[in-house]
């Protein structure tokens, strides 16, 4: 993997050294500009997409803007290098980095007509057919300007991971440049690309340090840009099928319970942005859901419970564990309702498989609450799995009646085989015994 390019680490010093000789007011005055300016490249870049805004023709004002994307990066190459003002030079970067997938979407547009035609449904955003020639060449000169403006703006801003993330910002915009708009195969894409972002700033971008900070934090967040302009230009130009508005909606749920409370300073409004992103989270699923029982046409409300709240409460269940003084009250909320909902689906639908789902689910909850020693938790699951026990003994009820040598011969052999394992395992049972009388008295 290539080396970061250290851009600014010779005159960090320097930078830092001029800062601090900068009065009050001058610092807030530079600042502003700093974001004044940023925002009105950011404006740029999105009127940039709307083709009427621009009177170019679009092979046109895709060099233009694919020209400016470079200066942004030789501007700030410049004040790193030569004036050594860091500030700057960090900015004209992550501007030229963020400018990168708006020329990535240009591209996808160009390649999407020419292999399918003008079907954007206003007027606004529809172009014609470049031609292949000029497709390849306008790629080629594509490549030449991003790769070294994304790897040159992460090295600058992201250090000690910049070369694994730019190959995730390089993997974002590719992904833009697919041809596919299904919105259903639109959302299969994102949820994929989401979770690859995800799996590498889990794996290796939020345990480096000096990604913590603000710089590093943009720079993560930056892989996003590609993921968001490939759900946007759907939602716009392809309409929203059920399947991309519920990764939406889970997604930005998700943000709000897992990402923004870390921005908050008082508990109480933490535990109500995370209330607002699991709410967020369960109308996407619901979404989802009605989709589901639609495709396949069913018309009993016996799925709505297996595949609509027990998803959900697994969903809770491992939002808990970012939920911080909150994850307690998720668990108990989340184990509790999904074991009466399972019970209610035994009792109202019934069947073998009804029995089985229960079983495994009183199990798993009862193996849960000794993974996060949670009282609650334990006494759903062994209340559940008793009650679903005796539910299934007493529907077999018939059986037993009919043939009742048979009852009684498996009843012996179990209580042989019992007595038989009690004996053999008698200290290790007390022993467990023991440990779980003392574990029960710390668990919550």
């Amino acid at each position: 993997m290539p080396q970061p390019i250290h851009l600014m680490e010779t005159h960090h010093s320097a930078a830092e050294e001029a800062e601090g000789t900068l009065p009050f007011h001058a610092r807030s005055i530079t600042v502003v500009l700093r974001w004044l300016g940023a925002i009105t490249l950011l404006a740029a870049a999105g009127s940039y997409l709307v083709s009427s805004w621009m009177e170019a023709a679009p092979l046109t004002r895709f060099y233009v803007f694919l020209a400016f994307t470079a200066l942004l990066a030789v501007a700030g190459t410049f004040c790193g290098l030569r004036w050594r003002e860091d500030k700057g030079a960090r900015t004209f970067l992550a501007l030229s980095a963020l400018f990168v997938p708006a020329c990535t979407a240009q591209l996808a547009a160009f390649l999407a007509v020419q292999l399918s035609g003008p079907a954007a449904p206003y007027e606004i955003f529809r172009i014609s057919p470049i031609g292949e020639s000029a497709l390849l060449l306008a790629g080629f000169a594509g490549a030449l300007v991003a790769l070294p403006v994304i790897f040159l703006a992460f090295s600058a801003l992201a250090r000690p991971e910049a070369g694994r993330l730019s190959l995730a910002y390089l993997t974002g915009n590719l992904v833009l440049l697919l041809p596919q708009r299904d919105p259903n195969t639109v959302a299969a894409i994102a949820a994929g690309l989401l979770g690859f972002l995800l799996l590498l700033d889990r794996r290796f971008f939020a345990r480096a340090a000096m990604l913590k900070h603000r710089d590093g934090v943009t720079m993560r967040l930056a892989l996003l840009l590609p993921l968001l302009i490939l759900v946007g230009r759907s939602l716009m130009l392809h309409g929203g099928s059920p399947v991309l508005v519920g990764f939406v909606l889970v997604s930005f749920g998700g943000f709000m319970f897992l990402g923004w409370p870390s921005c908050c300073t008082s508990d109480g409004l933490k535990t109500l942005v995370r209330l607002f992103g699991f709410g967020m989270v369960a109308i996407g699923w619901a979404v989802v859901t009605d989709w589901i029982l639609k495709a396949i046409d069913w018309d009993s409300s016996e799925p709505v419970i297996t595949v609509g709240l027990l998803p959900i409460a697994g969903a809770a269940l491992l939002l808990s564990t970012r939920a911080g003084n909150d994850g307690r009250t998720y668990r108990r909320l989340a184990s509790a309702g999904a074991m009466a909902a399972m019970l209610f689906h035994l009792t109202t639908f019934g069947g073998v498989g009804s029995i089985l789902l229960a079983l495994g689910m009183a199990v798993a909850m009862v193996a849960g609450a000794f993974w996060v020693t949670d009282r609650t938790i334990l006494i759903s699951g062994v209340m559940g799995f008793v009650f679903t026990l005796l539910y299934g003994l007493f529907m077999v009820r018939e059986f037993w009646a009919q043939n009742l040598w048979v009852s009684l011969s498996a009843l012996g052999v179990a209580i042989l085989i019992t007595s038989s394992l009690i004996e053999r395992n008698w200290q290790r049972l007390t022993q467990r015994g023991t440990e779980l009388v003392e574990g029960w008295q710390s668990w919550d």
